[in-house]
């Protein structure tokens, strides 16, 4: 599952700490968007306990984010 964005995107030299938990592209009284910093956090960690994988993609304006999840076996839960 491939997810974009038109908003202000994530520079590459900060895409590694993207993930990090608390971790706002901006900072300080002047910050243009709301959040925690902790929504890729929660959702890589969660992706990789289910076996999966999230990343960010290079994309020319905004931001992506690909989500993997392997396929389900029938009958394995």
């Amino acid at each position: 599952v491939r997810v974009t964005d038109q908003g202000p995107g994530i520079p590459p030299e900060l895409r590694q700490k993207a993930f990090e938990r608390f971790f706002q592209g901006s900072r300080g009284d002047t910050r243009e968007f709301e959040g925690l910093g902790v929504g890729l956090t929660l959702a890589k960690t969660l992706l990789e306990k289910l076996g999966g994988s999230l990343q960010l993609l290079d994309v020319p304006r905004g931001s992506a984010v690909e989500m993997r999840l392997p396929v389900a076996t029938p009958g394995v839960f």
